[in-house]
């Protein structure tokens, strides 16, 4: 990314993004809690969505459409794990408001544990210690 798109897509996620560690119950044969770090956007403008999906591989998009007639329907933007972690990494300079935010998901880096692979008690304290503070960031 050139880095005129890098100050772009910061002030996109600043302004429009989330930046998340989502925490997932344990389910069949795992014992312990799943993470996984995710930047979202969340827009109406399908042109930036798609901007921002040609800019950054192996995002997704989804179509949410309003309940609502007073309402446009969205379009959601994810980026997750690696390359969540890639993406943050790039833009971090630019960032303000989740300048924050996006130095945790960076540090997620090393909590990352390959699928179906059991996380040591240590490592489970650490990925939840980061979970709890990305939300405290929130508040």
């Amino acid at each position: 990314m050139a880095e005129i798109e890098k100050a772009y897509v910061a002030g996109i996620i600043d302004g429009e993004g989330c930046i998340t560690i989502l925490k997932r119950k344990p389910r069949a044969k795992r014992k312990s809690f799943s993470y996984t770090l995710n930047v979202v956007v969340l827009m109406t403008s399908k042109e930036v969505v798609n901007y921002l999906h040609g800019l950054i591989k192996g995002s997704w998009i989804y179509f949410c459409p309003s309940n609502n007639i007073k309402h446009k329907s969205t379009y959601r933007f994810v980026v997750a794990q690696d390359k969540a972690i890639k993406l943050l990494e790039e833009i971090e300079p630019y960032l303000i408001e989740k300048k924050d935010q996006a130095q945790i998901g960076i540090a997620f880096t090393d909590a990352i544990i390959p699928k179906g692979s059991q996380p040591s008690s240590e490592m489970q304290c650490r990925r939840d210690d980061m979970y709890m503070a990305l939300r405290a960031c929130k508040v």
